[in-house]
């Protein structure tokens, strides 16, 4: 039996129910997740990895007939096999063997520049992360004034 990654497609928001049936039937399954300060979601949505032989028509069948399970990423021949390393690196990069955490360019309490638009150029401190959004709230702070503003991770430098 030559074990061997693959990728699976599952229907909408079926990873989860996919995840669980293929590993109560014994199958090794990854499926990576990303984690930002709010919600965790999946890092490819609708894809899994199992590792299994995909030649035995047997596990074949079982896992392209699995509820929830869309297709087996392939020609109309064979399944494509992942090589171990992508798989590898994307679990060396996980907390608990599937939970990717989210790097944040900016840190609270970091002192940004502001690159362009109309507060070019103006100095501030990340005061609030919003990932989801892809926007920070900074902190600008003139004489006895504070104003803050939401602005894109992309108009902001490190100072």
């Amino acid at each position: 039996m030559q074990q061997h990654w693959y990728v699976i497609q599952t229907k909408p928001k079926k990873e989860s129910a996919v995840q669980k049936q293929l590993t109560l039937a014994q199958y090794e399954l990854f499926y990576p997740r990303m984690k930002s300060l709010i919600a965790t979601k999946p890092l490819f949505p609708s894809y899994l990895f199992i590792r299994t032989d995909l030649g035995d028509p047997y596990h074949h069948r079982m896992v392209r007939y699995t509820r929830g399970v869309r297709k087996i990423l392939g020609d109309s021949e064979f399944p494509f096999t992942v090589p171990n390393y992508v798989v590898e690196t994307l679990q060396e990069r996980t907390k608990d063997g599937s939970v990717i955490e989210q790097e944040l360019l900016f840190r609270e309490g970091d002192e940004v520049r502001v690159k362009k638009g109309i507060l070019q150029d103006l100095r501030g401190i990340i005061e609030k992360s919003i990932p989801e959004t892809g926007r920070v709230k900074i902190l600008f702070r003139w004489l006895q004034n504070s104003m803050r503003a939401a602005l894109k991770y992309t108009e902001l430098e490190k100072i």
